[in-house]
């Protein structure tokens, strides 16, 4: 296999563009990806060090022959879950609802917060925007108060597969206004989280590290996404 990605050393590489090869070897999946063009796109010098000019194999070749979603971006999901031992379920199942209000936490809410501050000029507009927000969060509230509370655990999940279904076509809806193919920037996004894997020197096999409060540890190996999407979006305005 490491023969293959090395013959791949010789291609002519148009600097201006990421290049990517995918190579199939025993059921695998490998991403090829040249970085060397992206480091004069960079503010911190020190993210691209002298590996910066060599081909990476990303972590993004952990792809498991038995695929759970039949949609690629579920899928490319569900492969940085089982790399780093997140939940993955084969068949719909109701998730604990701890886990869910974190996961809406630390995950949906922090995005759109994030969201809010990038297109906000200053801090009054962001904090007026907060709290609109919350407006919106309370009317959300009171119009469940006014429906039952679903008892069945099979219609807690249909429920709960009809609020995922909005909430992501809401999400699509913004990447439709903001006119940016989402699912390119997702790719890299998914290239970037692989690339936490460890490699084992003896063996070869990904896994995953963690600190002392069991957030995800940043391999050597590590591409940050910024890079490579700046270079994306400068080519999506540009096309």
């Amino acid at each position: 296999m490491l023969n293959k990605i090395k013959n791949l050393f010789s291609q002519n590489i148009d600097e201006t563009q990421k290049r990517e090869t995918e190579v199939a070897d025993n059921n695998s999946q490998y991403r090829v990806i040249d970085t060397s063009n992206l480091k004069n796109l960079s503010k911190d010098e020190e993210v691209f060090d002298s590996k910066a000019t060599e081909w990476k194999i990303l972590a993004s070749e952990w792809k498991n022959s038995n695929k759970t979603f039949s949609n690629t971006m579920q899928q490319m999901v569900a492969d940085f879950h089982e790399a780093f031992n997140h939940p993955v379920s084969t068949k719909p199942t109701l998730i604990d609802l701890n886990r869910l209000v974190d996961r809406k936490g630390w995950g949906t809410l922090e995005e759109m917060v994030e969201q809010i501050h990038s297109v906000s000029n200053n801090e009054d507009e962001f904090l007026e925007s907060i709290e609109t927000i919350k407006n919106y969060l309370d009317k959300a509230v009171n119009k469940q108060l006014k429906k039952d509370f679903i008892q069945d655990e099979q219609d807690k999940i249909v429920a709960l597969a009809d609020g995922l279904a909005d909430e992501l076509y809401f999400l699509l809806g913004d990447a439709c206004e903001v006119g940016v193919d989402i699912e390119k920037i997702l790719t890299i996004v998914q290239d970037s989280n692989m690339s936490k894997l460890y490699t084992d020197e003896n063996t070869g096999e990904k896994y995953a590290k963690y600190d002392e409060n069991d957030k995800i540890k940043k391999s050597p190996d590590f591409i940050p996404p910024e890079p490579r999407i700046e270079l994306e979006i400068k080519n999506q305005i540009n096309k």
